[in-house]
C-alpha cells in the first residue's frame, strides 16, 4: 500500500495541477482551516482552480491568518462553490468578493446543508438528488424543479474533487484521520 504521509506540506500538494477541483475544510475562522496546506498550494502557484468550501476565504471572525483568501489574492481560482462567499463588513471586502463581482471568478452559491449533502453524495457515488431547500430563492435559478408530496424540490448534483485539504489532529498511513474541536466541521 502506498504511504500517504508526507514530510512537508509542500510535498503533500506537489501533485496538484492547474484546473484541479479542491475541497477545503473551513468554517468561519482559523480552528478547522488547513492553512499550512493552503499556504503550500499558494506557493505552488497552480491556476484555474475550482474551490469548494463553506466560505470564499477572508471572511472569518479575524482576517489575520492565511486561509484560502490567499489563493484569490494570487488569482489562482476560477470558480468557487460556497455557502457564505461575502464578507459581513461592507468596508472590508474580500479578494474573492471583488473577483466574483468583477466576473473574474465564477460563484456557485449553495445552501450549507445542501453543500454538505452534495459532497456526501459525490463521495457515495450518488449522481444527483432532490432537495426541498432553495425553491423560490436565487438558488433555484437554472435548476430542475419537481414536486414531491406537493412540495417543490430542486435537483442538485453530487460534488467530487480531485483533492481535499483538511486539518486533522492525527493521521495514519491508511489515511484515517482524527479530528478535534472545530476541525470536526463541514468538509472533512
Amino acid at each position: 500500500m502506498l504511504n500517504k504521509i508526507y514530510d512537508s506540506f509542500e510535498k503533500a500538494v506537489e501533485d496538484i495541477r492547474d484546473g484541479a477541483r479542491i475541497f477545503i475544510g473551513n468554517f468561519a475562522g482559523p480552528g478547522g482551516t488547513p492553512f499550512y496546506l493552503v499556504q503550500a498550494l499558494h506557493k505552488l502557484g497552480v491556476k484555474n482552480l475550482t474551490i469548494t468550501a463553506n466560505t470564499a476565504g477572508g471572511i472569518g471572525l479575524t482576517l489575520d491568518y492565511a486561509d484560502h483568501r490567499i489563493l484569490f489574492e494570487n488569482h489562482q481560482v476560477k470558480k468557487v462553490i460556497a455557502t457564505f462567499p461575502f464578507s459581513t463588513s461592507a468596508s472590508n471586502i474580500s479578494p474573492a468578493e471583488k473577483q466574483i463581482i468583477s466576473g473574474e471568478v465564477e460563484l456557485e452559491l449553495v445552501p450549507q446543508g445542501t453543500l454538505a449533502e452534495r459532497i456526501r453524495a459525490g463521495g457515495a457515488g450518488i449522481a444527483a438528488f432532490y432537495t426541498p431547500t432553495g425553491p423560490g430563492t436565487i438558488v433555484e435559478e437554472g435548476k430542475e424543479k419537481r414536486y414531491f408530496d406537493g412540495r417543490p424540490h430542486l435537483l442538485e448534483y453530487g460534488l467530487k474533487a480531485d483533492y481535499a485539504l483538511v486539518r486533522a489532529y492525527k493521521a495514519d498511513e491508511f489515511c484515517n484521520l482524527v479530528f478535534r474541536g472545530t476541525q470536526r466541521q463541514l468538509i472533512r
